[in-house]
């Protein structure tokens, strides 16, 4: 146990997790009144906000934040920031032209009114993409708790915006209103490294900024995009089988489960990626590394699952309402799969970094497959919505340990091809 919770990762875990924590427990403690604020249909057009930004958000830095903490030097992190900025908000306006496009065509139906909701939609994506590419500046200079008080903030603005908001109108463009104003405040709270740094690094062009690191956007980039449409599939295919209201109850079973979800894998997986490239420079184990998080996200998700899963069950009609009983199972199902996929979701940039970025785009395009065709054919022949739920978990499961496996075989090469790494890990 000592080896897995060593001083210096648990101290930075321990620091981005308490911000985590904090913000995530103020959007679990308003959940109940959420539940009695808007109806489940509500979370259908909030469901397809967050699929569609979360689809473009992925490619807003053409995963250049993957490269900030593994750079050769301060001067080409800080201009990876920089195009990373510029690269977003190319994206979030693409976001909007086609965001607008689809929703006046028909092809997703939302109630909020087209035009504002694809203008949000924009503004998300700027802002996450933004916040990622400040976020690994900030993992590569240290600066963990500058990122915990950010997702503080951003977690207590959300809770707090969506409840606001929502007292003055309920209507479904609220909880996307209250979702933007905590992005906001996330970014606003972490951008002095990045004022800093503009004072004492020189500005580098563009094309030969990306130029050093062209496998990040020509691999990384759309496999983090299929990637996402992999992660988002059930929200726009659901949609196509069923009613906006059960989407609206896996949107809110998917949301609560992302919460913790996101607290682990997301938490470990940029620590981890901060300690990988320090392993890669030094020449040191990056099999203890990977290993040490692999371990410390299985105690943590598997812990957390045996205890939520009773507990959704006896508590859940009580504390979320009647009208919600349904979506109990669907959150029951997702924590199992939650199980598999924290773990390996907090290692899953080995590949990456290990320049495997091929292998990456080969399983995200194994796992798109696989989900879309499990929520498809269980859709087409059965109209049991939890059915169809357990085959897409049932399917995510497998790809998940597809996934372990490439992961192993590419740390196992590293080894392999490099003798002084090779020593290093059997010690």
């Amino acid at each position: 146990m000592k080896a897995v919770m060593a001083a210096p990762a648990l101290k930075r875990v321990g620091t981005l997790m308490g911000g985590t924590v904090l913000g995530q427990l103020a959007v679990f403690a308003v959940t109940p009144i959420l539940t009695r604020l808007y109806a489940p249909e509500a979370f259908n057009d909030f469901g397809i906000y967050l699929a569609i930004s979360g689809v473009f958000s992925v490619i807003a830095t053409l995963r250049l934040e993957a490269a900030i903490p593994i750079a050769r030097d301060n001067a080409d992190a800080f201009n990876l920031t920089r195009v990373a900025f510029k690269t977003s908000c190319v994206i979030a306006i693409l976001a909007i032209m086609l965001t607008f496009y689809v929703l006046s065509t028909g092809f997703l139906v939302v109630k909020s009114n087209p035009l504002i909701f694809s203008l949000l939609v924009g503004i998300s994506v700027l802002l996450i993409g933004a916040f990622q590419a400040i976020s690994a500046l900030q993992v590569r200079h240290d600066g963990y708790s500058v990122i915990a008080r950010a997702k503080a903030a951003q977690g207590g603005v959300l809770a707090f915006g969506q409840v606001a908001i929502g007292f003055l109108f309920s209507a479904p463009i609220a909880l996307v209103m209250g979702d933007v104003c905590s992005r906001i405040a996330g970014l606003s709270s972490s951008l002095n490294l990045y004022r800093r740094e503009t004072k004492v690094q020189s500005v580098q062009n563009n094309l030969v900024v990306l130029s050093n690191y062209l496998n990040f956007p020509k691999f990384s980039a759309p496999a983090a995009l299929i990637n996402s449409l992999g992660t988002q599939a059930p929200i726009f295919l659901l949609g196509i089988f069923f009613t906006p209201s059960s989407v609206g109850f896996y949107v809110f079973a998917n949301r609560l489960i992302a919460i913790p979800v996101s607290l682990i894998a997301t938490t470990l997986g940029q620590v981890f990626l901060g300690e990988l490239g320090k392993a890669l420079s030094s020449g040191s184990s990056i099999f203890t590394v990977v290993s040490r998080y692999f371990r410390i996200s299985i105690l943590l998700v598997i812990c957390f699952s045996l205890v939520s899963i009773p507990l959704n069950t006896l508590l859940s009609p009580f504390i979320l309402g009647d009208k919600w009983r349904a979506s109990i199972p669907i959150i029951n199902a997702l924590l199992i799969m939650a199980i598999f996929q924290v773990p390996i979701s907090t290692i899953s940039q080995t590949l990456n970094s290990l320049g495997r970025n091929s292998w990456q785009l080969a399983w995200d395009i194994i796992r798109i497959v696989l989900v879309t065709a499990a929520i498809s054919f269980s859709s087409i022949f059965s109209k049991n919505l939890n059915l169809v739920i357990y085959v897409y978990v049932t399917a995510s499961i497998v790809a998940y340990i597809i996934l372990l496996g490439l992961i192993y075989s590419s740390v196992k090469r590293h080894i392999v091809l490099d003798p002084s790494r090779s020593e290093a890990s059997r010690k």
